[in-house]
């Protein structure tokens, strides 16, 4: 009897021992990962994003995602930072050519036979994340731009929906009443340097420029150039643009109806109807006024950090959002017509987001505006131009003795 009471205690001991580190156990099963995206921090979409993360936590009950919001302006300094350092978040979104960079310094992980194939198929611009034969990301979107306006504030000026330069630069004077109301917006401060270079390539390209020539010589200072960023001086300089805002201030303007029109890419005209639905029948969109069909084309993708030790539980996060219906999810949260698959957008996102045709259709004259034959100096090249165009709106500096700069500049980073 005395015996059997001793098990009995010893029994009940290992059981209350059990019970009080059952909580322990179970916190410790969890794998815990994080997912960066500068777009959390957007009106509207980041919201739609983060009830895709809260889908999955929901879902899962060993893995759970933590969103990880950071301004588009530093966005990618401080990641690329942090996973120099071999920390930082363990799901990554990263621009196109700042994945380029990061694979190269061996800062994002070889995922090679570890991501599912869609059942719909990778979109084209898939290829993009291989190298060498190695997956090194999954694309997360791709979309161009488009000249997008206010078709009511430019009823009320007069003015028409412009398909020629001309016709723009007079739309844009027409649509603006000095402080009150713009008629153009765009990025023109350093700390947005990086969407500054999308902006400004806009304009380049559509003069029939490019940072390089095939072979990677640089050709910053080329007549096309020239043009291009002249045009581009001559509206900040006749205040045809709210001066020093930045992309988060001037698209707020433009769904309060202060801005008639912005040169942007397909996910900004739903930012603009998710923040007021009211702005959305005035919206009318159409190709970027300028003499060459070719604008600037982004392409982002989600990589892994090759410092994180949850790869696992990671790539079964990225599998999760290549799901058919996930990428569904993605595209009308995005409102964006490309992303990883080849699903094209449902019949009821297409009524409700019509641009999405538009955009689609200016596809073919997108361009990746990294320079070519130099993708592994984008961010130096892009660095070395922007800060002269900034002297030039900034300093009087002339876009020619700018542009001669920053080509000497480039030389030099070049080794040309």
């Amino acid at each position: 009897m005395e015996r059997r009471s001793r098990y009995g205690v010893i029994a009940a001991s290992v059981l209350i021992g059990l019970s009080s580190l059952s909580p322990i156990a179970a916190e410790a099963a969890v794998t815990k990962i994080t997912y960066s995206n500068w777009q959390f921090a957007e009106p509207g979409r980041g919201d739609a994003l983060r009830a895709i993360v809260d889908q999955f936590n929901a879902t899962h009950s060993t893995i759970k995602v933590e969103p990880v919001s950071i301004p588009y302006a530093s966005y990618a300094t401080t990641v690329l930072t942090q996973m120099g350092a071999k920390s930082g978040p363990d799901v990554v979104t990263l621009d196109y050519d700042v994945m380029v960079k990061a694979q190269a310094a061996g800062l994002v992980a070889d995922i090679t036979g570890k991501v599912i194939t869609p059942t719909s198929g990778f979109a084209a611009y898939d290829s993009k994340f291989i190298v060498d034969g190695k997956r090194y990301g999954i694309p997360w979107q791709s979309t161009g731009y488009a000249l997008i306006c206010n078709k009511a504030l430019l009823a009320a000026a007069g003015a028409k929906f412009p398909t020629t330069f001309e016709e723009f630069v007079a739309t844009v004077k027409a649509t603006t009443k000095g402080t009150d109301q713009y008629g153009f917006a765009m990025r023109n401060t350093t700390p947005q340097e990086g969407g500054w270079w999308y902006d400004l390539s806009n304009w380049t390209y559509g003069f029939g420029g490019a940072w390089t020539d095939s072979k990677g010589n640089p050709t910053i200072n080329s007549a096309e150039n020239l043009k291009g960023v002249t045009e581009y001086a001559k509206f900040y300089d006749a205040k045809y643009i709210p001066q020093g805002a930045d992309a988060t201030t001037y698209r707020r303007m433009t769904w309060e109806g202060k801005v008639a029109c912005n040169i942007d890419n397909g996910s900004v005209p739903t930012i603009f109807s998710d923040s007021n639905p009211a702005i959305k029948a005035n919206l009318q969109i159409g190709k970027t006024p300028f003499p060459v069909a070719k604008n600037a084309q982004i392409l982002i993708g989600t990589s892994l950090n090759a410092a994180s030790n949850k790869q696992a539980a990671s790539v079964k996060f990225l599998n999760w959002m290549l799901q058919a219906t996930m990428q569904k999810k993605i595209q009308a949260a995005m409102g964006a017509e490309a992303i990883a698959t080849k699903i094209l957008p449902p019949a009821a996102l297409l009524k409700d987001k019509p641009w999405l045709k538009t955009y689609a259709k200016l596809a073919d004259n997108g361009v990746l505006v990294l320079p070519a034959g130099a993708e592994l100096k984008t961010a130096e090249i892009r660095k070395a131009v922007i800060a002269q165009v900034d002297k030039v709106l900034r300093s009087n500096l002339s876009p020619k003795d700018a542009l001669d700069a920053a080509q000497a500049e480039v030389k030099t980073i070049l080794g040309k």
